[in-house]
């Protein structure tokens, strides 16, 4: 499959991305066109795209936003997306990544900081459950005139 000049494809897995410089009409048209062989070809192996999943996202100051289409369906246009783990905007700037980031980082905190906590009063609570549990038990057989209750010292 041939593409237009100044048209990057990149590939990973299932995922597939084309980027271009699209200034003007004559720009919209060949990146439009491209979309199409894409589509084509996908069909023709019978790797047909989900185009609800598919988006667009324009960048640059001057971006006149033009629409796309693949396979009849206009393409959503989209601000944020999140590609192999990193937050990706049409600004290109990396503050939704920081956001996450730092919350991914709150979030491994908070649950070490719950985990050892439960580790101190779980210590703690095993005994006093234990030494409950025993009391309980003893006041039952003293109350059945059971005088065999077997205890955790072995008596």
């Amino acid at each position: 499959m041939r593409i237009s000049e100044k048209k990057i494809i990149l590939k990973f897995a299932d995922d597939t991305k084309v980027f271009g410089k699209v200034m003007d009409d004559k720009d919209k048209c060949k990146l439009q066109e491209d979309l199409n062989k894409l589509a084509s070809w996908a069909q023709k192996w019978k790797m047909g795209f989900n185009v609800t999943k598919c988006k667009v996202m324009h960048t640059g100051n001057n971006n006149n936003k033009f629409s796309y289409e693949m396979n009849g369906k206009v393409l959503d246009k989209i601000l944020v997306e999140k590609d192999l783990g990193i937050m990706i905007s049409s600004d290109v700037k990396s503050s939704q990544q920081c956001v996450v980031a730092c919350n991914k980082a709150s979030v491994v905190q908070l649950v070490e900081y719950r985990t050892r906590n439960q580790e101190i009063a779980g210590s703690t609570h095993t005994r006093s459950t234990a030494s409950n549990l025993e009391q309980v038990a003893n006041l039952l057989c003293a109350q059945t005139n059971s005088a065999s209750y077997p205890h955790r010292d072995g008596k």
